[in-house]
C-alpha cells in the first residue's frame, strides 16, 4: 500500500475528479433567502461566495451556516424573516464546521488526501486563472480509492477496522424524541457534523441526524423542520437503509470502503449485535489511515 496506492494518487490530479456539472456560484450581496433557494433547486449543501469588489471567492456558505444563523435568531426572539434579507457574505462559516481552503486543479490526489486529514470535507478547485472550476469532496476521493482497491495489498484490505485503529473513540448519540433544534444545538456545541439517532426504548440506532437531511429545503421551511422531533426529521428526510449507515468492528477495511463508496455516505456508525452505536468511522479517519500507511507508521 505504501507504494502502489500512493503512486496512483501522486499520478492523478484533482481536476480529474471534478464533476461534469457546472459550478454554482453566488455573490456576497445576494440574500440568504435567494442563495438557499438556489441551493434547494440544485440540491446542494454549500456554495462558494464571490466578492466582486475583491475579484475573488472569499469563502463558502453552507446549510450549517444557515442553521447557526436561524437558531441564533430564534433564541434572540427574532424570526426567520429577519434572516432572509441578510447578505450571504455576512454569514459564511458561522458554524465553523468547514474551513475555506481553495486548491489548485493540478494538485495531486496524494496532497489532497493530506488536506482532508485536517477535517476539511470539501474544497473549491481553482484553475490557473484563479477561477473556481468545481468542488471536490472527501467522498470523491473515497470513490476513487474504492475503484483502485487492486493497488492496496490484500493483507491491508482484509484486516478488521478495529485492527486499523478505526472507530475506537466512542460516539455521542441523540435521543429520537428531542427536537431537531435541540439536536442541532448539541452538534454545534460539540463541533460535530452528525450523530446517530437512537430509539429511547431500545437505545438502538434508527438513523443518522445531520445537516444533509436538510438538502433541498427552503429557508421558509427550516423553522418548521426544527420544531419536529428528531425521529420525525430523520424518517422524513433520510432514505438510506440502516445497513448502509452502520458496520461492525470485525468487518474489514475492504468492506467499509465498498459500502461507503456505494452509498455515498460520510461515515459509518460502529454498532454491537443489538445495534447500539459504540463508535464511528468518518471519511477523515480513513484519510488519516491512508496517510499513516504512506508514512510507514502503520
Amino acid at each position: 500500500m505504501e507504494t502502489n496506492l500512493k503512486n496512483v494518487l501522486e499520478g492523478t490530479v484533482v481536476n480529474e475528479l471534478l464533476p461534469e456539472r457546472d459550478i454554482v456560484l453566488v455573490t456576497a450581496s445576494e440574500s440568504i433567502h435567494d442563495v438557499i433557494k438556489k441551493m434547494s433547486r440544485e440540491h446542494i449543501l454549500s456554495v462558494p461566495v464571490f466578492f466582486p469588489n475583491k475579484g475573488t471567492i472569499q469563502g463558502m456558505f453552507d446549510l450549517n451556516d444557515a442553521l447557526s444563523l436561524v437558531l441564533n435568531k430564534l433564541e434572540s426572539g427574532s424570526s426567520v424573516d429577519d434572516v432572509a434579507s441578510l447578505p450571504v457574505g455576512d454569514a459564511m462559516n458561522l458554524s465553523k464546521v468547514d474551513v475555506f481552503m481553495p486548491l489548485s486543479a493540478t494538485l495531486s490526489l496524494y496532497h489532497l488526501v493530506e488536506w482532508f486529514t485536517r477535517g476539511i470535507h470539501r474544497v473549491p478547485v481553482l484553475n490557473d486563472e484563479g477561477t473556481v472550476e468545481g468542488i471536490v469532496s472527501q467522498s470523491s476521493v473515497l470513490r476513487f480509492i474504492a475503484n483502485h482497491l487492486d493497488s492496496i495489498p490484500e493483507s491491508v484490505l482484509n484486516r478488521t477496522v478495529a485492527s486499523h485503529g478505526l472507530g475506537g473513540k466512542g460516539v455521542t448519540a441523540v435521543a429520537s424524541k428531542i427536537s431537531a433544534a435541540d439536536a442541532f444545538r448539541k452538534l454545534s456545541a460539540d463541533y460535530m457534523d452528525a450523530a446517530p439517532v437512537v430509539s429511547e426504548a431500545t437505545n438502538s440506532i434508527i438513523g443518522t441526524f445531520s445537516v444533509s437531511a436538510l438538502r433541498g429545503i427552503l429557508l421558509v421551511d427550516i423553522e418548521t423542520a426544527l420544531s419536529k422531533n428528531v425521529e420525525h426529521f430523520v424518517m422524513q428526510k433520510h432514505t438510506k437503509p440502516i445497513s448502509e449507515q452502520v458496520c461492525k468492528a470485525n468487518e474489514t477495511l475492504r468492506d467499509i470502503l465498498k459500502r461507503l463508496a456505494k452509498s455515498g455516505g460520510h461515515r459509518l456508525w460502529i454498532v454491537d449485535d443489538d445495534l447500539h452505536p459504540i463508535g464511528v468511522i468518518t471519511l477523515t479517519d480513513l484519510m488519516r489511515t491512508f496517510m499513516k500507511y504512506f508514512s510507514g507508521s502503520r
